[in-house]
């Protein structure tokens, strides 16, 4: 072998070793480079809202919150440089690496649930003493609300592998009633335990109850949400319609359409998906004598029913309701 051959094979190698250095360094570059978090913090009465807005799923999914005190920390699984927009005087920030520090004057408590298209992390921190606003529609104060957890007991609903839709609805159904408590006067619950409720039960309840608004809940196996309205069933006649009770939700048809629409709107800005309205002669709304929408959640192949998503459908109907207040 002579010298020469051997000298071009060295230079050969030196420079393949060459290329995939940089090559190296080019791809690692392009991995490392930062992503960049939009952020926007508002605040209103008693409470800051701060959404972080990415255009990484990964970003968002795999972030992680904490709170302590003052301090609300949020730890992001890759680089970013952040675009802000203006901040309230309450709150300061601060990054060091991949995490972020908001210092919030007088903070109570959190919630945070994240969103999809685009993703989204939103932290709504509530301030000491924060109270929400009581729901009044026109000059009327909303007092009584009544939450029907659909099926019960031996009857189950629909079933998807774990998930039992009356297991769904009553876990549901009690996170919702945590949350909008400091809202209404009386919150009832047509059932507080697994078991088994028939229709003339729930009826009797709603009845006697006497609520100014009625919404029950139930699971489908579509990946949407469906809200019903009721209308008369049609067997009776016109001359009936005074005198008997299933007739009484002619006189809230309006309000219970309005309930559904801001309830849907409230959905879709959530969760971001199809929203069906429907009217059928349904007999929980048709004996409800109040403002009364059937919501049907999307089945449990397309939303993971842990705690964090009955959350986020809990924070919803809370919007909807506080949006249908303000018509």
């Amino acid at each position: 072998m002579n010298s020469s051959f051997c000298y071009n094979v060295t230079i050969m190698f030196r420079f393949l070793v060459f290329l995939f250095t940089i090559l190296f360094i080019s791809s690692n570059t392009g991995a490392q480079e930062s992503d960049d978090i939009a952020l926007r913090v508002s605040e209103r009465d008693g409470f800051v809202r701060i959404v972080f807005e990415s255009q990484r799923d990964s970003q968002i999914a795999r972030s992680k919150i904490f709170a302590s005190h003052t301090l609300v920390k949020v730890d992001f699984p890759e680089s970013f440089s952040l675009k802000e927009h203006s901040i309230p005087s309450s709150v300061s920030l601060s990054i060091k690496e991949r995490s972020l520090y908001l210092r919030i004057k007088n903070l109570d408590k959190i919630k945070e649930f994240k969103l999809a298209s685009p993703p989204r992390l939103v932290i709504d921190a509530f301030l000491k003493g924060y109270k929400p606003p009581e729901i009044t529609v026109g000059k009327k104060s909303l007092r009584s609300i009544m939450l029907d957890a659909g099926h019960g007991g031996h009857d189950s609903g629909i079933r998807v592998r774990k998930h039992k839709e009356s297991a769904i609805t009553l876990s549901l159904t009690k996170s919702l009633a945590s949350s909008i408590k400091s809202s209404f006067k009386k919150i009832y619950l047509t059932r507080e335990d697994s078991n088994t409720m028939s229709l003339k039960e729930r009826i009797s309840v709603i009845q006697s109850s006497g609520p100014d608004i009625f919404l029950s809940f139930h699971l489908s196996n579509a990946n949407y949400f469906a809200l019903y309205t009721g209308i008369p069933f049609s067997e009776y006649s016109l001359n009936d319609r005074d005198y008997n009770t299933a007739f009484s939700l002619l006189k809230h048809k309006d309000k219970s359409k309005a309930l559904a629409r801001s309830m849907g709107t409230a959905f879709r800005s959530v969760f971001n998906t199809e929203i069906l309205y429907r009217e059928m002669p349904l007999p929980l709304l048709s004996y409800a004598n109040a403002p009364s929408v059937l919501i049907e959640l999307p089945g449990a192949d397309f939303l993971a029913y842990d705690g964090k998503t009955l959350s986020m459908i809990a924070n919803a109907v809370s919007v909807g309701l506080s949006n249908y207040g303000k018509r």
